[in-house]
């Protein structure tokens, strides 16, 4: 597998980012923080993220930043 197969894809705009509501894809955790993900059926959970933490949100209606740095994908 190469790097490129193996590696968290960046794109302008969706890096570093503090804060921001999103439709849902890759978070990964640069600095510790919070995500509040609203889920289809319109419940909420937060998710506490350490350095290095990676999630693939999916069936959510959003995901908000609520701390700390993400880059998404």
């Amino acid at each position: 597998m190469s790097y490129r197969e193996n590696s968290f894809p960046l794109s302008k705009g969706k890096v570093n980012l503090t804060t921001g509501t999103f439709g849902g894809g890759a978070f990964l955790c640069t600095v510790a923080g919070d995500l509040t993900i609203t889920w289809d059926d319109d419940t909420t959970s937060t998710i506490s993220c350490l350095e290095g933490n990676a999630f693939n949100i999916i069936a959510s209606k959003s995901v908000e930043i609520a701390s700390g740095t993400f880059q998404v994908a």
